[in-house]
C-alpha cells in the first residue's frame, strides 16, 4: 500500500526538510508538496493524505496555533499531523511534534503516524 503525505513548507531552502522528502519518497510515499497552511485544507480535500507534515520552525503564533487552524477545516481534523517546531518533541491524540534536527527525526515522526492509522484503521 502507498501512503500519502502532504507537506506544507513556506521555505523552500528548508535542506533539512527537502532531505527527509527525499527519505520518504526513497521509501515509495506518495509526498506532495504545498506552500503554506493556508492551501493545506483545499489540497488535503482533493488528495486525501495520510499524514500531513508541516513546517512550524518560523511561525510567530506558534505550533498550537498553526494546528488549531489547520484543525478547523473539516477534513484536516482527522488526519495525523507531524509538526516541526523548535519546541522539542510530544505527541498527543493524533499529532506529532517533532524537533526538525535532521531529516531521519521527521521521516520517524511520519512512520509513527502511520503506524497510528494501521493500529486505528482510519488510513484516507
Amino acid at each position: 500500500m502507498s501512503y500519502c503525505v502532504l507537506v506544507v513548507d513556506d521555505h523552500k531552502e528548508n535542506s533539512i526538510l527537502v532531505d527527509s522528502i527525499h527519505l520518504m519518497e526513497l521509501e515509495n510515499l506518495d509526498v506532495t508538496t504545498v506552500a503554506g497552511a493556508e492551501l493545506c485544507g483545499e489540497v488535503a480535500s482533493i488528495i486525501h493524505p495520510d499524514v500531513i507534515v508541516i513546517d512550524t520552525m518560523d511561525a510567530s503564533r506558534g505550533y498550537k496555533s498553526v494546528c488549531e487552524k489547520l484543525r478547523a477545516h473539516p477534513f484536516v481534523d482527522t488526519i495525523p499531523l507531524v509538526v516541526l517546531s523548535p519546541v522539542g518533541a510530544e505527541h498527543e491524540g493524533n499529532t506529532w511534534v517533532t524537533n526538525a534536527l535532521n531529516a531521519d527525526s521527521i521521516t520517524d515522526a511520519v512512520h509513527s503516524a502511520l503506524s497510528y492509522l494501521e493500529e486505528n484503521k482510519t488510513l484516507h
